[in-house]
């Protein structure tokens, strides 16, 4: 059994952190856009579409980071619960048009 060289390892890792933090970030500008646009986070934000867009296509990071290879539990589970809390005065916006919102779960 071969193993990996330190250097290779390392990379993956820093990798891994760029993904995290890119990961913090797109949960920032979701939770931004709507707190700058709208006065308070009770009103609907403006942009509707291209927001629901933008918030819904943070679900990818998940996947992204528990497949990298450079990943492990405190790289992979710090950027999630940090963007989590970033979201969350949102997401009662974004689960309804989402299809377990629209449908329900499968019976």
């Amino acid at each position: 059994m071969s193993k990996r060289p330190a250097r290779v390892n390392a990379d993956a890792a820093a990798w891994h952190r760029l993904r995290g933090s890119l990961t913090v970030g797109h949960a920032l500008v979701v939770a931004a856009v709507p707190a700058v646009v709208t006065d308070s986070v009770e009103s609907v934000p403006i942009l509707i579409g291209p927001w629901l867009i933008l918030a819904l296509s943070w679900l990818a990071w998940p996947v992204i980071l528990i497949r990298h290879p450079g990943r492990s539990a405190l790289r992979t589970v710090l950027p999630l619960v940090i963007s989590v809390i970033l979201m969350s005065p949102w997401i009662p916006y974004v689960l309804p048009l989402t299809a377990i919102g629209l449908i329900g779960f499968a019976p």
